[in-house]
């Protein structure tokens, strides 16, 4: 029993780092922040809604369509929509893309979902 007593002292204690579901604020330094790291993530600027990301916490951005001399080919779409989650972790607005890349959304605010 003695030796169980001298080792609690040493016991670290772990950090958990909880993260949950959240919405963005709908102030235009939330919205700017949004914009520049889904322009980052998918390497070109995307048109987003002035609600983008205001109601759920999911986002798909659809391809954009192949075009001859301004024209849509259609056919078949084999590329999928990409996805991007926002997060709550530790108090910081977090976007979260599909393949697991994140980008903390700085000078953004966010609430829980």
């Amino acid at each position: 029993m003695l030796a169980v007593v001298a080792l609690l002292p040493g016991c670290v204690r772990t950090q958990v780092h909880a993260e949950m579901p959240a919405l963005l604020g709908i102030d235009a330094g939330s919205r700017a922040a949004l914009q520049k790291a889904v322009d980052t993530a998918m390497g070109r600027p995307v048109a987003l809604a002035a609600d983008t990301l205001t109601r759920d916490n999911t986002l798909l951005i659809e391809p954009v369509p192949a075009m001859v001399d301004g024209q849509r080919i259609d056919g078949r779409e084999t590329r999928q929509p990409v996805r991007f989650t926002l997060l709550i972790s530790d108090g910081d607005c977090v976007l979260v893309h599909e393949g697991g890349k994140r980008a903390q959304l700085r000078g953004a605010h966010c609430q829980p979902r």
